[in-house]
């Protein structure tokens, strides 16, 4: 086998490339902790928007109950929220 030395440069070229994959893989790196991140946060996002629908799907339901408590009471008709007036509708 016949031994022989590379030249300073095509030594130097080498060296670059390999600093090259280096730097991208440290690329690829970050990026995918970066992607982890996002969905982390994406996934924290989601999970606050379920708590805060179902949240407003109970007021939407307690609202519901103290219309029909108000309308057991009063009978049908509106009220006025300002004020607190109800006006019951006359029956036709």
């Amino acid at each position: 086998m016949e031994e022989q030395k590379l030249t300073v440069d095509e030594l130097n070229l080498i060296n670059s490339i390999k600093a090259e994959y280096s730097h991208k893989i440290e690329e690829f790196g970050n990026l995918k902790m970066n992607k982890i991140i996002v969905k982390q946060q994406w996934d924290n996002l989601n999970s606050q928007e379920d708590i805060l629908e179902k949240e407003v799907i109970e007021i939407q339901n307690k609202e519901k109950e103290i219309y029909k408590t108000i309308e057991k009471k009063y009978g049908v008709g509106t009220l006025n929220l300002q004020t607190g007036i109800f006006t019951k509708e006359l029956s036709k």
